[in-house]
C-alpha cells in the first residue's frame, strides 16, 4: 500500500463507527455513512474505488441495496458508466434474476432486474 493509500485509509477509518453486537450478539457493525457526510474523503474514496481496473473496465456498475446505491451511483457518474440495481426479493418489477447467500448473521437474497443485464451485456 503507497503512502497516499495508507492517508486515505487512515482518514477513512476516522470516520467509521463500530457498533459491536449489532444487529446481534457477536457481530461488530461498521457505520460507513459518516464517510459520506464528509464530502472530501467522500471524493477521494469514490476516486480510489473507480481507479480499480476492474470497475474501470465493467460495462456498467451493480449497486447494492443501500448503501451501495450511494457508492455506486456516485462511481457510475465518475467513470460515466450505466448503473444496475441490485435489491432485495419484492423490491424490483419485472423478470429477476436472483442469487442467494448466507451472511455472519443470517441469509440474504439480492434481485436484479433481466432486462437490465442484456441491455448493459456486450
Amino acid at each position: 500500500m503507497n503512502n497516499l493509500n495508507q492517508m486515505l485509509s487512515k482518514k477513512i477509518e476516522d470516520h467509521i463507527k463500530s457498533y459491536p453486537d449489532f444487529p446481534k450478539k457477536g457481530v461488530l457493525f461498521r457505520d460507513i455513512l459518516s464517510v459520506v457526510e464528509n464530502p472530501d474523503i467522500f471524493k477521494e474514496i469514490i476516486n480510489c474505488m473507480s481507479d480499480f481496473s476492474s470497475v474501470k473496465n465493467s460495462d456498467a456498475i451493480i449497486a447494492i441495496d443501500a448503501r451501495g446505491f450511494i457508492f455506486g451511483s456516485a462511481i457510475s457518474i465518475n467513470l460515466e458508466k450505466p448503473i444496475i440495481f441490485a435489491r432485495k426479493p419484492g423490491k424490483l418489477p419485472g423478470k429477476l434474476v436472483s442469487h442467494s447467500y448466507e451472511l455472519e448473521y443470517g441469509e440474504n437474497t439480492l434481485c436484479l432486474q433481466e432486462d437490465a443485464l442484456k441491455k448493459h451485456n456486450n
